[in-house]
């Protein structure tokens, strides 16, 4: 069974995100990406598994830092990326006011 280029994997992962991004409902959703630079010191992480090499990694940086449909996508759905320490301060506040309502 013949592989597939490195093209059509990017292709197929820009697919695959647009759908996902695509089906967000409104409020939190935790989505985990690994995106990073391609570097010999990633390759010699990584390897060359499927899914999670650095070719997968850095597709994602690329697709998620760079991309202008991904990012119109993200703005056209109204998603604004943030990292743990956002979600850690939305679950403290809303923690707080549900002790202040009891």
């Amino acid at each position: 069974m013949p592989g597939f280029s490195e093209v059509q994997c990017n292709s197929l992962l820009k697919d695959s995100w647009k759908q996902i991004i695509a089906s967000i409902q409104p409020g939190v959703t935790e989505i985990l990406i690994h995106p990073a630079l391609a570097s010999q010191e990633m390759q010699a992480i990584t390897g060359d598994h499927d899914f999670t090499n650095w070719r997968a990694r850095a597709a994602e940086y690329e697709l998620f830092t760079k991309d202008a449909e991904i990012r119109e996508l993200l703005k056209s759905q109204n998603i604004k990326r943030i990292g743990y320490r956002q979600i850690r301060d939305l679950q403290r506040r809303e923690r707080s006011s549900k002790l202040k309502s009891d």
